[in-house]
């Protein structure tokens, strides 16, 4: 064989493995661009959803919604469904609405419908429940969900079972989601493809949320802030707030998760105000700790979190730490204190873990996990979204600390069933 049919036996070579490579993997690429044109094709108009970020449940309220063209904004609300006969109104016109309802019982279910003058937008009726008042003699047991990572990759992923199964399941208070909300802060398309699937559980849960990493709060044109604001002041996006008798706060540990919080003014104002936060929360039976980027993992612990937070948490007696930014389940017990990452949300999942001495749950795959709270324990209940029983715990309150009990027997569960 001479040089030249050399060249071109090489040449002849190279294309039949390129064709083979396009053949095997053009189902993929024919399923990632059909998931890319489904997310694009997403509405950017969206129902309402309630929110309380860095205002008060019992009484206070955020309800937002968006809409194709300027409009102007009316909620009516009241307690009986068929009679909406309260109402606030704002005459200016605007895509993004955000109205703000105060004065509200507390315990109470509230129902609401917004709309705009003319008929040009009118949303369904949808309700919520305000807080529960703090009793120091009465604990009023509720439970919640919580998730993290919802967000979807080129329009990949399975947050959209996960909404599915939560809106199944009986009822919850609220839904909270531990970060990376949006696969991109600034991407209007993967945004509009989260709401769709949120939508599901919107109309009777409020989403209560913290920015991840992939949400960037630290940028203008983030996302995460036209959806859900920032909380305390202009600049910061955390907030607590007390349900019954116990203190939820949510901590905004997204990019600044790995550095001194003593070395950037925003650091140490964010670690300052979560030392302030937690002292009030002593009065409080419970304490949950949220926030986005993880302390311990299988794929690696975050060192400077080990350094600074760590200390907080135990200082304060934090019953539960909850977070995510690791695409998978895992459980931890250290030192007297429970830690949990709820990375099962939507994103794609870890490909492997590597427990610790501290793992005592793991697990690839979707799921979502619901806390009980009442006044002597906190039920763990993590679930797939066919309802298949990940892990199950109860953390009993003892002395102040929260001691992990197991529960058996695992195995699948109906969620009319589930409490």
């Amino acid at each position: 064989m001479n040089s030249e049919q050399k060249v071109r036996h090489l040449i002849l070579s190279f294309l039949k493995r390129l064709l083979l490579s396009l053949l095997v993997l053009s189902p993929i690429l024919l399923y990632l661009g059909s998931s890319m044109i489904i997310e694009a094709q997403s509405p950017l108009q969206k129902n309402p959803w309630v929110h309380w970020n860095g205002i008060d449940p019992h009484t206070e309220a955020y309800i937002s919604w968006e809409t194709e063209s300027k409009v102007d904004s009316t909620v009516e609300y009241g307690f009986e469904k068929e009679n909406l006969y309260l109402s606030k109104e704002f005459s200016a016109q605007t895509f993004m609405h955000r109205v703000k309802l105060e004065g509200l019982p507390a315990n109470k279910k509230i129902f609401y419908r917004a709309k705009s003058s003319e008929g040009r937008y009118i949303s369904p009726i949808q309700s919520f429940k305000t807080a529960p008042e703090t009793q120091p003699d009465y604990f009023k047991p509720f439970n919640v969900t919580f998730i993290s990572d919802t967000q979807q990759l080129w329009g990949t992923g399975h947050f959209d079972t996960i909404t599915k199964a939560i809106d199944e399941y009986v009822d919850t208070e609220f839904l909270g989601i531990a970060g990376d909300v949006g696969q991109t802060e600034d991407d209007q398309d993967t945004w509009n493809f989260f709401w769709k699937h949120a939508n599901k559980v919107s109309d009777t849960l409020p989403i209560i949320t913290v920015p991840g990493n992939h949400d960037d709060p630290d940028n203008n044109e983030s996302l995460y802030l036209k959806y859900f604001g920032n909380t305390t002041n202009q600049m910061d996006c955390y907030y607590a707030f007390n349900w019954s008798n116990v203190q939820f706060t949510m901590m905004e540990i997204a990019n600044m998760g790995d550095r001194n919080p003593y070395e950037a003014e925003d650091n140490l104002r964010a670690y300052t105000w979560l030392n302030e936060t937690l002292k009030k929360g002593l009065k409080q039976k419970y304490r949950v700790l949220v926030f986005h980027r993880q302390i311990f993992s299988s794929l690696g612990n975050d060192e400077t979190l080990l350094k600074y937070l760590k200390p907080i948490i135990e200082e304060y007696n934090v019953s539960l730490t909850l977070y995510g930014h690791k695409h998978g389940y895992e459980r931890f017990y250290s030192e007297g204190f429970n830690y949990i990452c709820l990375g099962g949300g939507g994103g794609l999942q870890n490909s492997y873990m590597k427990p610790q001495k501290i793992t005592q749950s793991a697990a690839m795959g979707a799921s979502f996990t619901k806390l009980f709270f009442d006044s002597e324990s906190i039920t763990i209940k993590t679930l797939s979204p066919s309802y298949d029983i990940i892990d199950q715990i109860r953390l009993n309150y003892e002395n102040g600390m929260m001691r992990p009990e197991t529960i058996t027997p695992y195995g699948n569960e109906s969620p009319e069933v589930a409490f």
